[in-house]
């Protein structure tokens, strides 16, 4: 199938946007620029899907022949487009970028500028709690043991994740403290009816005060979670954006925001959409 994009889309500088290509169940295959991962639909049935670039603003979508009879294709079309953020207007981003900084107004132009997501919102909320106090490397090893030991292979759900347990999230797949944090957070989402059982967002007008009060969550995870529903104004700051931010634009941590200020709703986009560029043209 081919999904269209209203707005120019690169599949490649979406994947490259920052690290969660590299965090199961995601595979990227550079040489061949298919983007693939396997998926639980709700009926139970397990399928890989695969994303490939055909022009600026459309994506060629693939299942298995042996699965396109049991795998319903609006589903896959809801997972594909939450991915790739199609259902972003970037129209916005490029006007005031292109007062500031007309680079990022081209770059976005061109298809750059999205980031790429999980399945659900909750899937993303964990990948976040992951990186916490982790190297990539130690975040690596945890994203795929979820995936493999409790999601046959696909990212679990949070129903998955309730019954499962903190005992067995510390113990078995040795998620440390995170295993409570994941646990306690997966419960009070259910609970507070901000996502469905399967991870999906259900409240629209999530905000810093509705996440910042759960436990193990930090001024950083909540401003990644929220910059991956589209919340741009604040710039999620750990210690490597902190030390980019110091030694390279010569800002202590505690200036970061200021600094970015006439970016506006847009802080994130300029800061990090500046370091993108930056990145491929002295590659």
């Amino acid at each position: 199938m081919i999904i269209k994009s209203k707005h120019s889309l690169s599949l490649k500088h979406t994947v490259l946007s920052h690290g969660w290509f590299q965090l199961a169940p995601w595979t990227w295959d550079s040489n061949s620029g298919v983007l693939s991962r396997l998926e639980l639909f709700q009926d139970g049935y397990l399928s890989l899907i695969s994303c490939s670039q055909i022009n600026s603003k459309s994506i060629f979508v693939q299942v298995p022949k042996s699965d396109s009879n049991f795998v319903d294709e609006n589903s896959i079309k809801t997972k594909v487009k939450r991915w790739l953020s199609l259902d972003w207007n970037p129209r916005p981003a490029i006007q005031l970028s292109n007062t500031i900084d007309p680079d990022i107004s081209d770059f976005i132009q061109a298809g750059g500028g999205r980031f790429l997501r999980g399945s659900s919102f909750y899937e993303d909320c964990i990948k976040t709690i992951l990186t916490i106090n982790a190297n990539w490397q130690f975040t690596v090893r945890m994203a795929k043991d979820l995936s493999e030991k409790l999601g046959q292979g696909s990212f679990p759900t949070p129903s998955i994740i309730k019954q499962t347990g903190p005992t067995v999230l510390r113990n078995d797949l040795r998620l440390g403290f995170r295993a409570e944090v994941i646990f306690g957070l997966t419960q009070q989402l259910l609970d507070r009816g901000i996502i469905t059982e399967s991870g999906i967002l259900k409240k629209v007008d999530l905000g810093f005060q509705d996440m910042i009060r759960f436990h193990g969550l930090g001024p950083y995870s909540v401003h990644h979670i929220l910059m991956l529903i589209h919340d741009y104004e604040m710039i999620p700051v750990d210690s490597e954006v902190a030390s980019y931010c110091k030694n390279t634009l010569n800002i202590d941590s505690m200036n970061i925001q200021e600094h970015f200020a006439k970016w506006d709703k847009y802080r994130f986009l300029g800061y990090k959409l500046r370091r993108i560029i930056d990145s491929i043209q002295t590659a």
